[in-house]
């Protein structure tokens, strides 16, 4: 197997770059894997023994993570194709240069025109942990807009949960600024919409994580914690 990092923005460019790599490989199966994800020991061994078992007219499939910022066991950010369905993905890609949530809507189009989806009960890591505060404050802010009808439910559970985390207070003014936009907001963290935001707080961003810190170990111990909370 072949690991190929992708630098691309905005989303829907990387996703064009990175079907056409995976392609060009030619594997049965391919893997996009979001940056923020973070992968526990033995996700891939676990993910392709799995991918062993299922039917043959699977065409995609969804493994499950920890979300720390929707506090909860969900799918996405780990995208799995059958690797000649890319072709079709990227025809359904044009025209999603602007898309805030391109791969959902390509993956949405692929499914409605026969691809069959399967969902692996099978948790590969955890996601939106160790983030800097900056992009915190970004997705908090893109939790509001994209999923303001929870918005009273998190900010309840981030208010309690700042106590003791305070990226849960740095979410919660982004998610703040995010339900009041009108505007469809900007994937590129480097937007000055973001950085405007960000610059008029008092919040400060936290110190560069060391080398090695974020490693299986560290995942496999997380999950454990959070698991016995």
């Amino acid at each position: 197997s072949e690991i190929h990092v992708i630098r691309e923005r905005p989303l829907s460019k990387s996703l064009e770059v990175g079907y056409e790599a995976a392609l060009a490989v030619g594997s049965k199966w391919s893997m996009f894997l979001d940056a923020d994800i973070l992968l526990r020991t033995g996700a891939m061994s676990s993910l392709a023994a799995a991918m062993n078992k299922v039917q043959p007219d699977c065409g995609l499939a969804q493994p499950y993570f920890v979300d720390k910022l929707t506090i909860s066991v969900r799918d996405g950010g780990a995208h799995i194709y059958k690797t000649y369905i890319l072709e079709r993905a990227l025809r359904e890609l044009r025209g999603l240069n602007s898309a805030i949530r391109p791969e959902s809507m390509v993956k949405l189009a692929l499914i409605q025109g026969g691809v069959q989806l399967k969902k692996i009960p099978y948790i590969v890591g955890v996601h939106d942990y160790e983030q800097s505060s900056f992009d915190v404050f970004r997705k908090g802010y893109l939790h509001g807009f994209k999923h303001s009808h929870l918005a009273p439910q998190l900010m309840a559970k981030y208010r309690k949960l700042a106590v003791a985390d305070e990226d849960y207070t740095v979410a919660l003014a982004g998610l703040c600024w995010g339900v009041q936009s009108r505007d469809v907001p900007e994937l590129d963290h480097s937007s000055s919409r973001y950085r405007d935001l960000w610059q008029d707080t008092a919040f400060r961003e936290k110190p560069p994580l060391s080398d090695g810190h974020l490693d299986t170990a560290f995942v496999d111990a997380l999950l454990e914690r959070i698991v016995a909370q």
